[in-house]
């Protein structure tokens, strides 16, 4: 299985579910999960506000690893995650980057209750 069909599996099993987007264990962005899109190498999620009636278009770079577990997604954008040995780890740590991105190295989560 792709890592498309992999992420469309997920979502489709937490449309209209109420959401918590962390980043390393800090909160992110919440609401309730409308739609989702891929485009130029993101995914697009349409995310309802609970405290707002505003809804808000989430873009997330395409992560290199996506996994299910019981109460959460996970999206792994460390570049130990794509990059096989400890040496290419190091050699591309050491190029400066500017302008990172915030998923950058790090975990998104995405967490979803089955109530609303």
């Amino acid at each position: 299985m792709n890592l498309f069909d992999n992420i469309d599996n997920i979502f489709k099993n937490i449309l209209q579910k109420n959401v918590v987007f962390k980043i390393d264990g800090q909160y992110y962005k919440k609401g309730k999960f409308l739609l989702y899109s891929y485009g130029h190498y993101n995914i697009f999620c349409s995310i309802k506000s609970p405290t707002r009636a505003k809804i808000e278009i989430l873009k997330l770079p395409l992560p290199f690893h996506a996994y299910l577990d019981k109460d959460f997604i996970v999206f792994d954008y460390r570049i130990s995650s794509f990059l096989n040995t400890k040496t290419l780890i190091d050699s591309y740590k050491k190029v400066k980057k500017p302008n990172l991105s915030k998923f950058y190295d790090n975990i998104l989560i995405l967490e979803f209750a089955d109530r609303e």
